[in-house]
């Protein structure tokens, strides 16, 4: 057997995202964030103290962030966006869970019991996710735990269901993504790469964009 080959798909492990969609899925569409400052609340919000924390009535702009509290690369994470927070005033606080009581029914995310979260998601093969976004996917009717409403996105999300057509579906996409970008219930930063090893003489192996690398198992050779 000849040596293991990392090889060309050896990289590095991860790119930045602004969308759910994988890169090559039908419906890709990298339009970058707009920049936006927050604080055109600023003039509601004013500093306060000597920690700098932004103050309303009396009531500091304090949020909490969770994850699960087995991860230890999702809590640093949580302490990066604490500092850049703090550095526009906000305070944020982490309230971790395990995973079982975190994605629990009852749990955190699906009643809606918090500020922000912190969550690693695995797509499918398909661009499809109005289980995710749509109006009609609240908790517990399905998994949009963003409780986000917009009858615009379901439109181009269902359109997208409905339809074969390659171009035609890439444009729902492209449009309802210009609205969840434009409005942003959820923040999407990097995509992770699979680091995959295989024996260098295996020939017509494809590594998938998403889920698993078995998809042309019938077509290798070795």
């Amino acid at each position: 057997m000849e040596s293991l080959s990392l090889g060309s798909h050896w990289r590095n492990t991860h790119e930045a995202s602004r969308t759910a969609l994988a890169r090559d899925l039908v419906g890709r569409h990298p339009r970058p964030l707009a920049g936006r400052d927050p604080f055109p609340l600023g003039v509601r919000f004013r500093r306060a103290g000597a920690d700098g924390i932004r103050v309303k009535n009396g009531q500091r702009l304090s949020l909490t962030i969770s994850t699960a509290s087995s991860n230890l690369l999702n809590e640093d994470a949580e302490q990066l966006i604490a500092g850049d927070l703090k550095s526009v005033g906000i305070d944020l606080t982490a309230k971790n869970y395990s995973g079982a009581v975190l994605f629990a029914p009852d749990g955190p995310i699906y009643d809606g019991r918090y500020d922000m979260a912190w969550i690693v998601n695995t797509e499918g093969s398909d661009p499809d996710n109005l289980v995710v976004w749509g109006c009609d996917y609240m908790p517990h009717h399905g998994a949009n735990t963003l409780f986000y409403c917009n009858r615009k996105v379901d439109a181009y999300l269902k359109d997208a269901q409905v339809n074969y057509d390659h171009a035609r579906r890439r444009a729902d996409y492209a449009a309802a993504w210009k609205i969840l970008l434009d409005e942003a219930p959820e923040i999407m930063i990097y995509w992770d790469y699979n680091v995959i090893g295989y024996n260098s003489d295996l020939k017509n192996f494809k590594p998938a964009p998403v889920i698993t690398d078995y998809w042309n198992a019938w077509e290798w050779r070795i």
